[in-house]
């Protein structure tokens, strides 16, 4: 089944060719069907409890009509998940969904509450379904004209989502009042939701208003005194600036009033949207909410009595020459976690929130920096200092050495007491939980997580062998923050022996030898032979047999979108303010890119052929059970059987023109 430029109805351009990229063969509709089965029974042999990709939402195909940003919840999303189920994920990793500015395009760095509306999908406004709010015209004067590209442009994306929506909220109001039926539900729905979210869409909104509107972008601190403590002098009744609190917010609201409803409008179609996918895509994937341990600025100005004036979250190492790294992060006051009695304050209520609201539309959910959670790194803003050769030191500190903060340490609790039972009420088993467990780790933190509540984090595979990971921890070999593995894969992440190199040897996790023999400790040196050649001269063998030495061992397996699909370019330069982070994203050809580039075999973009590495990870299986005399004719023979089965799938996805 050749498949090329001349079988599709419609061209597009991709690569500046008019064609979609030409390759030799791709699964039928049912060898689909049965790879997937395949890849599932594999996963299910080798104990793999969860194989999930991490693919941020921006990082998703933009739909048919392009508007500079992909999406999780878009027509082109269920395509990904279509085909990544194919080949044996079962979950997709987004980011953080937060809503981000144009200064700031970082999901690292979005609102805990508000949501990225970049993400919605535009085209669904000119349906039926949504009362044809957005004329098509409209649409596709705002659409991408450029051609195909693999890269998120935010700044055009802001441009056309803040006037469609604009467009398309002004058009509702019009509409409902013709009594055009679909869109009278849809105002009365908007109604509902406003009711229903309640207080934190109220300040939200306020506050990009006021930011927006009066101070032209400008931080809150310069803003005016009532202005910049709106919510805290109206939250605090005996404040001699209540009464000019409760005023202004009167004022503000009736002149901005369509700039709040406009705001509150575009959280509604996220929301919507979102729910509509959760419920009628039956072939997606569990999603993997990425919970912030930070805070934005909106978040303190909306809910100023639970930080901490003055000081950030930042951490101690892996700045600029390996000085401190300053977040800039607010932080939460310690003494308002919890009442001596243990009832939650402002700040634990605070954070129990933003947990809940991932949890919300994500069936699992990955926390950052699990130590911030427990014995966080604070710093006062004023002590940052730069040296000459860029390095940044503060008075920085963990909160268990600040006692004047924290005097009964009531930060080493915020697991125990708020995370934990937030968990178990949403149904999910902490040890499916993505804990990311990576910095500096305090002797509190160390005793805390790993002793007393026995919760596992990320090992990284990149740097050590699986024989030396334990079990119940997610397992890597590249994260969202990690080049591309096949752009490093022929020198840092390759193994080099002593006499070669000043009589150290390097990277032993890719030794060689270590890697046939802990695969397949039942065949012959001459059966191995073969790989122990492939690893340590060819980058293709190499990364195939580190991905299946994680497979074959791994209980909770991540990999990073960009090395399933073999993908060059960088999706974040992890701890710099590139520009190009944050923008690397499929193009609506992904599945004939995967196809192409598994075809041409080359040996400097290199994607993952996950039907070849399930097979063999079933061989590594195989070959222990048959060294720890813990196989039987019947079960080799069904194990055999899928190996075939996957190999074929594997043939068939390195076929040539």
């Amino acid at each position: 089944m050749r498949i090329g430029a001349t079988d599709t109805n419609k061209s597009i351009y991709y690569r500046n060719i008019l064609q979609k990229p030409t390759f030799g063969r791709a699964l039928t509709k049912e060898e689909q069907a049965g790879c997937a089965k395949a890849s599932k029974d594999a996963l299910r042999l080798l104990g793999v409890k969860n194989l999930s990709l991490i693919l941020h939402g921006s990082s998703f195909p933009a739909a048919d009509r392009d508007f500079y940003i992909g999406s999780f919840f878009n027509d082109k999303a269920q395509d990904v998940n279509e085909f990544v189920s194919m080949l044996g994920f079962n979950s997709i990793q987004l980011g953080p969904n937060g809503l981000i500015s144009r200064e700031d395009v970082s999901p690292y760095g979005g609102r805990a509450f508000s949501a990225n509306y970049l993400f919605i999908d535009l085209n669904k406004l000119a349906t039926r379904e949504y009362g044809n709010i957005l004329d098509e015209n409209v649409l596709n004067a705002f659409k991408n004209t450029d051609r195909l590209e693999d890269e998120t442009d935010f700044q055009k994306a802001f441009n056309a989502y803040d006037n469609l929506l604009y467009n398309a909220y002004r058009s509702m109001k019009t509409r409902a009042r013709n009594g055009v039926k679909e869109v009278v539900q849809l105002k009365s729905e908007f109604e509902t939701y406003k009711q229903e979210e309640g207080k934190w869409l109220e300040t939200d909104a306020l506050f990009d208003v006021i930011k927006s509107r009066i101070y032209d972008g400008k931080q809150s601190s310069e803003w005016n005194d009532i202005d910049k403590n709106l919510i805290l002098y109206i939250n605090d009744k005996s404040s001699p600036n209540h009464d000019l609190a409760v005023a202004r917010k009167v004022e503000l609201e009736q002149e901005y009033k369509p700039d709040v409803e406009l705001y509150k409008f575009k959280q509604f179609i996220y929301n919507k949207q979102l729910k509509e996918f959760l419920r009628d895509t039956p072939s997606r994937m569990n999603l993997i909410g990425d919970a912030l341990v930070g805070f934005s600025e909106a978040d303190v100005w909306g809910n100023p009595e639970a930080f901490l004036s003055g000081y950030a979250l930042g951490c101690p190492g892996g700045g600029p020459n390996n000085s401190h790294q300053v977040w800039d992060i607010p932080v939460i006051d310690p003494q308002k976690l919890f009442d001596e009695k243990g009832e939650l304050l402002e700040g634990g209520k605070l954070i129990k929130r933003k947990f809940e609201k991932v949890l919300q539309d994500a069936k699992a959910i990955r926390i950052d920096h699990a130590i911030g959670l427990l014995d966080p790194w604070y710093y006062e803003k004023s002590s940052v200092r730069k040296e000459a050769d860029g390095s940044v030191f503060t008075n920085g500190q963990n909160i268990s050495n600040l006692p004047h903060l924290d005097p009964e340490r009531k930060f080493s609790r915020v697991i125990e007491k708020i995370i934990l039972p937030l968990l178990k009420e949403h149904g999910v088993d902490k040890k499916d939980v993505v804990w990311e467990d990576l910095g500096a780790q305090t002797d509190l933190f160390k005793n805390k997580y790993y002793k007393e509540l026995k919760l596992p984090g990320i090992k990284n595979l990149k740097w050590i062998r699986a024989e030396d990971a334990p079990s119940n921890y997610w397992w890597l070999v590249g994260s969202h923050d990690d080049p591309p593995l096949s752009t490093k894969i022929d020198n840092e992440l390759k193994y080099i022996p002593p006499e070669e190199n000043w009589g150290r040897p390097s990277n032993e996790a890719f030794n060689p030898l270590y890697l046939a023999g802990f695969l397949y400790p039942g065949w012959t040196n001459k059966q191995r032979e073969p790989i122990v050649l492939g690893v340590k001269n060819d980058p293709r063998e190499r990364l195939k047999y580190k991905f299946v030495e994680m497979l074959a061992n791994g209980k909770n397996i991540q990999i990073s979108f960009m090395d399933l699909f073999g993908l060059k370019k960088v999706y974040n330069y992890m701890g710099t303010k590139d520009p190009r982070n944050w923008k690397l994203r499929l193009t609506p050809c992904f599945k004939e890119d995967y196809y192409k580039t598994l075809e041409e075999q080359s040996k400097d973009r290199i994607a993952l052929n996950m039907p070849e590495i399930l097979a063999a990870a079933l061989k590594s299986k195989l070959s222990w059970k048959q060294v720890r005399k813990k196989s039987d004719e019947i079960e080799e023979r069904k194990m055999n059987n899928l190996i075939a089965k996957l190999s074929h799938y594997a043939d068939i996805l390195y076929e040539k023109s």
